[in-house]
Order: C-alpha cells, then structure tokens, then sequence
C-alpha cells in the first residue's frame, strides 16, 4: 500500500515538473522570437545583437538540453516555435540574373556615387531618397527611377539620415546632428535650402509627412537630454510639428521607446513601434482625439517599423524570426487580420515602405549577414529583386511619385515668372518737384 503511494506521488510530481519544463521551454522560444534586434537603428544594432544572440543562444541550449532529458515522458506536450504565416515561400530574383546598370557618376560625389550600382529598375518612377553610411557618417542620396541616375541631396555637416518626402516631392525632412544633437531638418527637393525645424527635442529621429503636407510627426527622446546613449532604452514619444507656424507638440506620453510614427488611414490615428511590453517590440496605433493606445500587432514575435500602403488598407513592417538574425518584410491586413511573410532572404529586412501605387515594397536588407543592407523591393508576385547595391550600407528609403523632369520644368516656370515680374515694376519715384530722369533740365542740371 506504502509503495503504491509512493509511485504514485513520484508520478504526480514528475508530470508537474515536466509540465513546468516545457512551460520554461515555452517561454525561452517565444523571448527568443521577441528579443531580435527588430528596430535595427544605427546606435542600438550592436547592443540588441548582443542581447538577442545571448537570448536565443541560452534558449535553444536550455531548451535542447530539457526536451532530450524528457523527451521520452513529454513527448504529448512538447513546444514547437510558430509556423511562418505564409505557407507559400517568396523567391528571389538576384541582381546578377538580369539587368544590372551602373549608377551615373555625379561629379560632387564621384567615388560615393560610382559605387552605387542600380538593378532592376525598369517599369519603376518616381524619386527614391535613402541613406547610406560611409566612413561612419550618414548622408541623403536620391535615386531618379526614370533617369536611372543617383545623386546626392543632403551631405554634412555631420551625419544625416531618415529622409522623407512631403506628399508633393517637393520637399524633404530628415535628421541631422550637424549642431551636435539629433533634430528634424527640411530642404527642398534639390537638396537646398535646408531648415532647421526642432531645437533641444532629444535625439530626434523618423519624420514623416501628413498627407495634407501640412504636418510632420517625429519620436524624440523625453527622458535623457538631446543625446541618448547608444543601446539605451530611455523613453521617446511621438511629437508633431506644424510645418507653416513651426509650433511643435508633444502627443504621446508613454513609457518606454515609441518611435518610427507614422500616419495612419485616418488624421486622428498615430501608428507607431513600441517595447513598452518587454522583451521585443509590437506595433500599436495612437487616437489623437480619444488619447487612446490600440496595439494591432503583437504576440509571440517582434513586430516594428510599420508603414500604411496608400490607400490605408495593409501594413509593411518587419517581423522576427527565432533566430536574431532572420527578420522577414510582413503585410497584415487590419480588417481580417490575416498576415503574411512576403520576403524569405537570409538576414535581416527593414525599412518596408509603399511605392506611390501601392504595388511594390521597397526595404534594405543584410542577406550576406555583414551587416552591409542594400535595397530590394517585392511585389505581389513576392518576388524578391534587388534595386540598389553598395559596398556601403543603405537605410531608410522614401518613395515619391514626383518626377525629377517635373519638377525641374516647374523650377523652371517659377523663376521666368519671378523674372517677369521683377521686370515689370514700376521705377522708383523721384522727389516731388524733382524732373524726371532723361529730361533735359535734368540733363543740364548734371552738367552744371
């Protein structure tokens, strides 16, 4: 009677802590997934490779080390890491299967641009402004899709990065650190005229127009001055700037990072990315009018740098894998919130964002795992073809429908009107009583 007691308790407690095991295994695999670097920011890529190689390193060695222990009396409850949501893999079409085209050498940056070279662009328009990092400084160049041509648009002091067309192409917010902080600028679309739009807002980053032009939102710091230490995770909020009267506002106050805002279908809703729910990153929408947080994606993966196509019904944004250094470009539909993989190329995709049509995504990736990202863009075909490849490594893309010709022509128009004006004012006028210029009493006035 003692003995059958015995084994029985040994039983109880032996199903009890195998199902404490796999619950342990549950919760390695899924911080794995949630702790890829998924934002990928130029400061914080090597702490968050770190932490996230450290935690799927211990993860899968724990886990691997458990499941074999108790394989044989578990075997009903083990924990599988999620399926990919897209059954159907994505190709890849590489640059060396078709049509490679060297970029044309603008003679400001002969070595820079020369080392650019441009893929298949054929079918594409628009103008394309990304960042690229050389010898450790950021700078704007601006790929011209119909021209194939590249050039550069912004170029020191400093490094300056996260470019973004206004609604009309005919202006360009980024960041630089020009002044010693990191702070949302404009120029126009030649690269001219740069302003300086925030001041002492902290470690500024990810601008992104209205689709009235009349508004740019940013994340800033607003918790550790105007520089953040690289890897830190010092809270950042969501802020807008009226770009005619320059007044800024601040429109979130949250903890933790929310950053890379952008507008979403409608004016009152703030999507934007978030680690408030530790470990990883989720994407959440903000209501301006009702000062509420809605999270639409989130779950057992990462999710972050999300951009609206056009029309406002799908979302672009990168999504982790349970290896760090496999994160995939993702669509998710809000209304039957289905999602799936469009991308399958080794490394790590970021940067998702809409051509002007909504039919193509452009985003950067590391697929040689150097840590060197070039451009690609997919379709609905989900293939996968590269669009810009670099020694340097290339970030932050915007597309706009603007076309270089375009607005050139109207550059063009503006300035003979400008002239034409200039040139049918009236003179001056003379003092009362004074003759007139030309006149002869004027003439033997001079003379005398």
């Amino acid at each position: 009677m003692l003995r059958s007691a015995i084994v029985i308790a040994f039983k109880i407690s032996f199903k009890f802590h195998s199902q404490c095991i796999a619950a342990l295994i549950a919760v390695l695999s899924i911080s794995a997934f949630r702790l890829a670097p998924c934002l990928a920011e130029p400061e914080t890529d090597a702490a968050s490779s770190v932490a996230s190689s450290v935690a799927s390193s211990v993860a899968s060695s724990v886990a691997s080390s458990v499941a074999s222990s108790v394989a044989s009396s578990v075997a009903s409850e083990q924990v599988t890491a999620p399926e990919a949501p897209n059954p159907d893999p994505p190709s890849y079409v590489d640059e060396q299967q078709g049509e490679i085209a060297a970029a044309v050498v603008d003679a400001s940056e002969p070595e820079i641009v020369s080392a650019l070279h441009i893929g298949l662009a054929r079918g594409l328009s628009g103008r394309l402004a990304f960042s690229v990092e050389v010898d450790g400084q950021w700078r704007i160049m601006v790929l011209d899709l119909d021209a194939r041509k590249i050039r550069r648009l912004v170029d020191g002091p400093g490094s300056n990065w996260f470019p973004s067309w206004s609604p009309d192409g005919k202006q360009i917010a980024f960041v630089s650190d020009r002044d010693g902080s990191r702070e949302i600028y404009s120029a126009d679309w030649m690269g001219g005229n740069q302003t300086r739009l925030t001041k002492g807002k902290g470690a500024a980053d990810s601008p992104a127009w209205s689709k009235d032009g009349g508004k740019i939102l940013f994340a800033a710091n607003t918790a550790g001055g105007a520089k953040r230490v690289a890897g830190s995770d010092d809270d950042s909020n969501i802020f807008e700037i009226e770009v005619a009267s320059g007044k800024v506002t601040q429109l979130t106050n949250l903890k933790g990072r929310n950053t890379v805002p952008h507008w979403g279908p409608t004016p009152n809703i703030i999507t934007y990315s978030t680690n408030r729910f530790w470990p990883g990153w989720d994407v959440c929408n903000w209501d301006t009018v009702k000062k509420d947080e809605i999270c639409i994606l989130s779950g057992a993966r990462s999710h972050c740098r999300a951009a609206w196509s056009p029309d406002g019904n799908q979302l672009a944004y990168s999504e982790s894998s349970l290896d760090p250094r496999e994160i995939d470009i993702a669509i998710f539909d809000p209304k039957s919130r289905k999602r799936g993989l469009m991308t399958s190329i080794k490394g790590r995709e970021y940067d998702a964002v809409y051509s002007p049509d909504g039919s193509l995504i452009a985003f950067t990736a590391d697929e040689t795992s150097s840590d060197i990202f070039n451009l690609f863009y997919v379709g609905t075909d989900k293939k996968t073809v590269n669009l810009l490849r670099s020694p340097y490594s290339i970030r932050y893309p915007s597309w706009s429908a603007a076309k270089t010709i375009d607005l050139e022509s109207q550059r063009i128009l503006e300035q003979e009107a400008l002239a034409a004006a200039a040139a049918q004012e009236p003179p001056t006028s003379l003092p009362e009583g004074a003759p007139p210029e030309g006149s002869e009493l004027l003439g033997s006035l001079k003379q005398e």
